[in-house]
């Protein structure tokens, strides 16, 4: 099925080093003799004609005519493609040519623009980094005030130039803020935050979109995404995780009413932490881990030693895995990554703990294996044996082998490694499940 993706600009594809703020001051002085006309005005996913509808109501306290709106625009443009000539710090941002390249050597991808931009603004921008060859239209502030409207038009005209319709599961819609989020989910589109403009992460996630990305460098997860769009009839998650099926939805800033609220809706016990992810459960044919129980464990664990809670602030799927990633504000990350060899059957094959320099000690990060091999006959009914245990004060390998109590075959074996690297002590653990 063919995907529909529409990037945002500014922030998202490009920084112009602030050539369109200077722009817009010149044009303001040239016309209506107003100095720094920009300065503190909002300008994050807005389009052009409401920042300087903006701009003459909060600095000359009047609403503008039509001819000085269009005269100001000229202006504007002319001032625009002077200043991206002359922008020491303009550039394409990191990831961007490589993941334009793929996407557009792909035959079930048509690409468009979805910006605030005037339409000659938009050109102009993207003219000097030769982006321009990737999108043949698109919907721009030029085209309407609302950002929604914007994305609408870009979607109807991508229709009429592909000559087929798009389905809103079908449709993508990229951004840096929460407006190009806000603006796609009234479309019904699937969202895609990225962390490459100014909005802060927590702000981004908090806008509710469907997948979260730290930039466009992630170029594997974003093709991931493509082929992890909820099905007709199914809605999409509502918060900032890219979610695989199965994992129910959840904010990842929710409180501990909804995690109580999932955990009772889960026929699994004892879940503590786990609210936000019961669904980690087992399909047949892989069952020697309690999912629920490895990650909430663990999140528990480094809340404990960190001092801090931690939540999920991204979820990438990528073919046959998926990765959690819960931040521990100032702390550190810890990464859980899924396998799913098969339709049905998920669980932790890996876990990757990378704190902050001086955070966790060689002790804590040994003791986590310890901690592991509780977590594990505690919730999964397994038996875990060190096989392995050796430890140098610094560095530190381990391994268990776990079984079954009362069978004495094993089930998974697990291995710990500590590992320190320019004073932070990283921590791998690795389960490998053993098929019924």
């Amino acid at each position: 099925m063919m995907k529909l993706i529409l990037f945002d600009l500014d922030g998202t594809l490009v920084s112009t080093g602030g050539a369109g703020l200077r722009a817009l001051d010149v044009a303001f002085l040239s016309l209506q003799r107003l100095a720094r006309a920009s300065e503190g005005i909002s300008f994050a996913g807005r389009v052009d004609p409401a920042i300087i509808k903006d701009i003459f109501q909060t600095k000359l306290r009047r609403t503008p005519s039509e001819n000085e709106l269009r005269s100001l625009a000229d202006h504007y443009l002319t001032a625009l493609a002077m200043e991206l000539a002359s922008a020491d710090h303009y550039r394409i941002l990191d990831g961007v040519e490589a993941l334009l390249a793929a996407l557009a050597a792909r035959p079930d991808v048509f690409l468009a623009l979805g910006t605030g931009n005037l339409e000659r603004g938009a050109r102009l921008k993207l003219e000097r980094s030769g982006l321009n060859s990737y999108f043949v239209i698109g919907g721009f502030g030029s085209d309407a005030e609302d950002r929604a409207e914007v994305l609408r038009i870009g979607v109807r005209r991508a229709e009429e130039k592909a000559g087929r319709p798009f389905a809103p599961r079908d449709v993508f819609v990229v951004g840096d803020t929460p407006y190009d989020v806000a603006a796609g989910r009234a479309l019904g589109a699937v969202t895609v935050a990225v962390g490459s403009g100014h909005a802060a992460r927590e702000e981004l996630l908090a806008a509710g979109p469907d997948h979260f990305l730290p930039s466009l460098k992630e170029k594997d997860a974003f093709l991931g995404l493509l082929a992890a769009t909820a099905p007709a009839g199914r809605s999409r998650p509502k918060a900032g995780v890219a979610k695989p099926d199965g994992i129910p939805d959840c904010p990842p800033s929710a409180g501990r009413r909804s995690a109580q609220k999932l955990s009772r809706k889960s026929p699994m016990k004892n879940l503590g932490k786990a609210g936000l992810l019961a669904g980690l459960v087992l399909g047949s044919g892989v069952e020697a881990l309690d999912n629920v129980s490895v990650v909430s464990g663990t999140v528990a664990y480094f809340e404990r030693v960190f001092g801090v809670r931690g939540r999920t602030s991204a979820w990438f799927v990528n073919g046959t895995s998926s990765t959690i990633n819960y931040a521990f504000p100032g702390k550190g990350n810890v990464n859980f990554r899924l396998a799913e060899p098969a339709p049905g059957q998920r669980y932790v094959d890996q876990i990757q703990v990378e704190p902050e320099m001086g955070v966790l000690t060689s002790p804590q990060a040994a003791a986590y294996a310890t901690f592991l091999a509780g977590e594990l006959a505690r919730s999964s009914a397994l038996s875990c044996a060190p096989l392995r245990n050796d430890q140098d004060g610094i560095n530190a390998f381990m391994t268990y082998s776990c079984k079954e109590k009362g069978n004495p075959a094993a089930l998974t074996e697990m291995s710990v490694t500590v590992q320190s690297v320019g004073g932070k002590n990283l921590v791998f653990a690795r389960f490998s499940p053993k098929k019924r």
